[in-house]
């Protein structure tokens, strides 16, 4: 698992604050622990592709506890 921690000097930080959005296929970001930058669609899709496999990995060995006993 990788993970990232940010601290932020707030007395750098002046208002007005803007923030812009972007469509998640032309937003490009490079993730911890992956080769290489990736639209966040892409991301997106990879983490529930990701979650779909180890909920079934999941199930398969929780299944397989219940035949055993």
């Amino acid at each position: 698992m990788v993970a990232t921690v940010a601290t932020h000097d707030l007395s750098k930080v002046h208002a007005p604050l803007y923030y812009t959005a972007h469509a998640p296929k032309e937003m490009h970001i490079h993730p911890l622990g992956r080769g290489k930058e990736i639209s966040a669609w892409e991301l997106y899709g990879s983490l529930q592709h990701e979650a779909e496999a180890q909920r079934k990995q999941q199930k398969r060995n929780v299944a397989g506890l219940h035949r055993m006993m």
